[in-house]
């Protein structure tokens, strides 16, 4: 070992010493060992998950070519990195450049020490906190790790860098300085340590290599930075820019900062080549201490979690934050002793001056709450307290917030604000709660007002605060009531099932809501319930095209599908259709004592009709006749023993067209005959089945006939004579007197005028 390695060792000691008396370093046990991957869990939820190219997981065939890189044969190489050693994508973990699966086909060496890698490390983190890990912590681990202690002479390589410009508000500064400290400690804790640098694979993460990031640093000034560390310590460096590989957003999962799995096979055989090409690096009395003195000039966050600020005077004297610092135009608070920014909110002093900070280290000014007790910082930047106040109201405080004061003092109760009451609890208004008050209970909204009205909504609950702005609670509301839901059925508050009277009809609820258009099961029943809500009742209700009877005594249950001539409000024949279980007929019924002929449940009126291979005829009324009927001038036969089918005179069954009755000599009869007409009873003459018009002896006299009904009184002429019939319709003879005139009609039995 050569004088600067030992004297790199007494110093890496007396650091060391320092951080773990500080509490800083948190040792592993040397049982506990580490994982080689961090699991795609951890990955993704430190570093998130954005979209991927499609091929960011694959890979591409490549020769093995380990033969020609032996220098590390057999020497294991120790990665402390980010997620790039890891080897996330932006959505999978697949084979990082540090893998052994992308490392062994390029180079020759013992195996790949991983498990100290960490997605979302930092040089300079934030805290302690594993999430991310710190350089510090991780320096920590593995310098405790057995397998590392037992190592001769380990071989450590550091990437990290990315995670500090993207997420970390230190200055750059202070992330040089960081890398200095644990390098030295690394190099304290064996000085034969081999140390190589990678810097950033690359970062467009809100722009490009030269966007300013929040510590106040570009990529490409990031990586100067972390160039000149290491070239201080004499530690080789891989710079990306140097070699022939793609770095666009292209080369990148998730077009970002973490590469495809292509990239990442490409990655390692440009670090194998980078190493074997550094491989001198193995002897002893290489290795050199810095001699740059690396000043941190802004917000430096320690491994404990303490936060300082760095500030350089005219002279370049670099000092920290003290007491009341004004930063960009905004008031902080470090504690003078240790200049650490303010974690805690309180009162603090300097100066024989009282100043209150906040949480975040901020100086408040304006009024402030101090164990119950408003006080005054003054609005005029200069923060310091004025007075206790004696101020009563609804008053902003210092951070913001509003506070209810009464004399200075955080007020408890109601009180009426700009028309309506609000609660308070030391001053803050309630929101959303229960209150109890002078023997009653309230509720205050989300707008922290107390409610009122007769069916408000809490939790589901339907609660009664009255209309009259006394906003007390009442009960559990019932009824048919507007909520803040809609309307909605309820029964002592809470949302109701079943079947409720409202208005003169019974309407169906589920939760409350009223239910339309279905079927409803209760009490061993079947209902129905329409498109407003009630449920419906009738002989004839049509549902999806069938009828069922649901009564009409105010019972509304199912009977079961309807039959029989049934109103249903149709526009045919005053609303009254024939059903048969449910569904319209065609056909012929029997009806208050006769047969009527109905289509799709309409009765028909006049018309004939064909069923059970018979012949029919429907008059004006819709009614089958029966007897002889004169239909269209022409006489047919019906019967007269109820069975109304057409038949031929002779009674037997007319099996023709109705078109060829006429023709059929057997359908054909005369005479004064019965056939239901209106007039004379009913009779009327026929001659061969055709109504008859003229003279016919009938009954021992001649009687006048028009369209073959019998005519009473008056003059007649045929066969060129003329002649009268009485009032009787009998043809006269021998004198008569008509009309006060003296005529003579013979008495020979012509009956002819003389």
């Amino acid at each position: 070992m050569g004088k600067v390695g030992k004297n790199l060792l007494l110093a890496g000691l007396a650091l060391s010493t320092s951080l773990l008396v500080n509490g800083s370093l948190q040792m592993a046990s040397a049982d506990e060992g580490t994982t080689p991957r961090e699991s795609l869990t951890t990955t993704q939820a430190i570093e998130g998950v954005l979209p991927t190219q499609p091929d960011a997981d694959q890979k591409v065939p490549v020769d093995d070519t380990s033969h020609t890189k032996q220098a590390f044969d057999g020497r294991n190489l120790w990665a402390l990195g980010d997620s790039l050693s890891v080897g996330y994508t932006g959505s999978n973990t697949v084979d990082s450049w540090s893998s052994e699966e992308n490392l062994k086909p390029v180079m020759d060496y013992g195996s790949s020490k991983r498990g100290h890698s960490h997605s979302g490390s930092q040089i300079s983190g934030p805290s302690s906190s594993t999430n991310p890990i710190n350089f510090t912590k991780t320096v920590a681990d593995v310098i405790a790790d057995p397998d590392f202690k037992a190592e001769q002479q380990p071989i450590v390589i550091i990437e990290l860098g990315v995670n500090d410009l993207n997420y970390s508000g230190n200055n750059l500064g202070y992330v040089q300085q960081r890398l200095v400290q644990n390098i030295r400690t690394l190099r304290a804790a064996n000085p034969n340590i081999v140390i190589y640098g990678i810097l950033p694979f690359a970062d467009y993460l809100g722009g490009d290599f030269n966007t300013v990031h929040g510590g106040g640093y570009s990529y490409n000034q990031l990586t100067d930075a972390l160039t000149d560390v290491y070239k201080g310590f004499n530690i080789p460096v891989l710079d990306w820019s140097k070699y022939d590989i793609d770095r666009s957003p292209d080369a990148l999962g998730d077009k970002v900062v973490h590469p495809t799995a292509e990239t990442y096979q490409k990655m390692s055989a440009v670090v194998a080549e980078f190493l074997q090409a550094n491989a001198g690096l193995l002897k002893d009395n290489t290795e050199t201490d810095t001699t740059s003195n690396y000043q941190s000039v802004g917000w430096q966050s320690l491994d404990n979690g303490d936060v300082q600020y760095s500030m350089k005077d005219d002279k370049g004297n670099v000092t920290l934050a003290s007491g009341k610092t004004k930063i960009n135009g905004v008031y902080y608070w470090f504690d003078p002793k240790t200049n650490v920014l303010a974690k805690k909110a309180g009162e603090v002093a300097e100066n024989g001056k009282t100043y209150y900070t906040g949480a975040d280290g901020k100086l408040i000014q304006g009024y402030v709450v101090v164990n119950g007790q408003v006080n005054y910082y003054g609005d005029n930047n200069t923060y310091y307290k004025r007075y206790k106040s004696d101020e009563s109201g609804y008053i902003q405080m210092g951070d913001g917030s509003y506070r209810w004061i009464e004399n200075g003092q955080l007020y408890t109760g109601f009180r009426s604000y700009y028309g309506a009451y609000y609660y308070f609890v030391d001053g803050v208004r309630q929101e959303n709660q229960w209150v109890s008050q002078w023997g009653k209970k309230y509720y205050v909204g989300a707008d922290g007002r107390s409610v009122q009205g007769k069916a408000y909504k809490i939790n589901g609950v339907a609660y009664d605060f009255g209309t009259d702005s006394t906003f007390y609670l009442r009960g559990g509301e019932s009824g048919y009531l507007n909520t803040s839901d809609g309307w909605r059925w309820l029964e002592n508050g809470q949302l109701y099932t079943g079947f409720r009277s409202y208005y003169g009809a019974y309407y169906y609820f589920i939760n409350g809501v009223r239910q339309e258009n279905r079927w409803v099961k209760e009490w061993g029943n079947t209902y129905y319930v329409g498109a407003d809500g009630r449920s419906v009742q009738g002989d004839a209700y049509i549902i999806d095209g069938v009828a069922y009877n649901f009564g009409t005594n105010g019972t509304f249950n199912l009977r079961g599908t309807a039959s029989g001539y049934l109103y249903d409000g149709s526009q045919s024949n005053g609303g009254y259709r024939w059903y048969e279980d449910g569904t319209l007929y065609t056909g012929f019924r029997y009806y208050t004592g006769t047969y009527y002929w109905f289509v799709d449940g309409v009765r028909q009126n006049a018309g004939w009709r064909e069923a059970w291979g018979n012949k029919y005829y429907t008059d004006a009324n819709g009614r089958a006749v029966q007897g002889w009927q004169t239909i269209n001038g022409q006489s047919y036969y019906f019967g007269n023993d109820g069975t109304y089918f057409l038949r031929n005179a002779d009674g037997s069954k007319f099996t023709g067209d109705v078109s060829d009755y006429n023709g059929s000599a057997s359908s054909a009869k005369s005479g004064y005959l019965y056939d239901g007409s209106q007039f004379n009873g009913g009779y009327r003459w026929y001659e061969n089945g055709q109504l008859y018009t003229g003279f016919r002896f009938y009954m021992g006299t001649y009687y006048w006939f028009v369209d073959g009904v019998r005519q009473n009184e008056g003059w007649r002429t045929a066969w060129g004579y003329k002649y009268w019939t009485d009032k009787d319709g009998r043809a006269v003879q021998g004198w008569q007197t008509i009309d006060g005139q003296r005529y003579f009609f013979g008495n020979d039995g012509t009956y002819y005028l003389r």
